[in-house]
């Protein structure tokens, strides 16, 4: 037997969030090599500009700096300012790259949102799409249907021998007709009742949208700057990427609890089956 639709919204819910978080931990490493490559940027700044140095001082400047995208001749003792200029500009087109791949990052995140937002409005339509269509039927009625005049004495009578024909008929020991198989898990605690279902769904694509809001700000609002001459770019970076990492908007014990109502119904499922 096919899961309800309103489980099977947040079966996909849940596997966005699963994405959300394998997109967010890529993007926190590529902040992290971001930081590298400035740091190493910085320091190689300061070796050429003390290219004029000793050969000794030169030495001991350049030892935190990795070059290993760089071939040197192992026979130069001294690093010429060519070569430094060289690894300056592979470090500044490397650091391009990788806020490149940051920003994609912020369209993925959208990608994603999207997908919850989308979930939302279908479910949407599950729980409330009944009783709008009936208000709207109900607005489009003439008055005289609203508000008809009371039945006849002779039908008034007709529809009390009718209900007590019924009634007789019920305590006659029909048996009563079962509820569908989904009505009669309503109170079963394995079951995710569609309410329940709504409410895990707007509240996580509302956070969701918040801290995407969040994430846009810390790209676009200013607080990504970048000087490729000074440590305090870097400074910059590393303040805005722990912000980032933070995700102050997401509340994971709400998706936690979605989780595990999602694998309890699944076991209860397997097991009934």
């Amino acid at each position: 037997m096919p899961a309800p639709q309103h489980i099977t919204h947040l079966i996909r819910l849940d596997s966005l969030c699963k994405d959300w978080s394998s997109i967010h931990s890529h993007s926190c490493a590529l902040f992290s090599s971001l930081i590298n490559i400035l740091t190493q940027r910085h320091t190689t700044t300061d070796v050429l500009q003390n290219i004029s140095a000793s050969d000794a001082t030169i030495s001991r400047l350049v030892t935190n700096v990795n070059f290993s995208s760089i071939s040197l001749n192992p026979l130069d003792q001294v690093l010429t300012s060519q070569t430094l200029s060289l690894v300056i500009y592979k470090q500044s087109r490397e650091i391009e790259n990788v806020l490149t791949k940051i920003h994609k990052i912020i369209d993925d995140f959208e990608e994603i949102l999207k997908s919850m937002e989308s979930i939302l409005s279908q479910n949407n339509k599950i729980l409330f799409g009944p009783l709008m269509i009936t208000n709207a039927l109900s607005s489009t009625l003439p008055n005289s249907a609203q508000s008809s005049p009371s039945s006849s004495p002779k039908k008034q009578k007709k529809k009390s021998k009718s209900s007590s024909k019924s009634k007789q008929t019920s305590k006659s020991g029909t048996p009563k007709k079962q509820p569908p198989p989904d009505e009669q898990k309503v109170d079963d605690a394995t079951y995710i009742q569609a309410p329940l279902s709504n409410f895990y769904i707007s509240e996580i694509t509302r956070m969701y949208e918040r801290e995407l809001t969040h994430k846009r700000n810390l790209m676009f609002g200013g607080a990504l700057k970048i000087d490729l001459d000074t440590a305090v770019g870097v400074g910059g970076i590393k303040s805005v990427s722990e912000r980032w990492a933070a995700q102050p908007h997401i509340d994971f014990e709400i998706e936690e609890e979605m989780a595990d109502r999602i694998k309890i119904w699944k076991t209860a499922k397997e097991l009934g089956q």
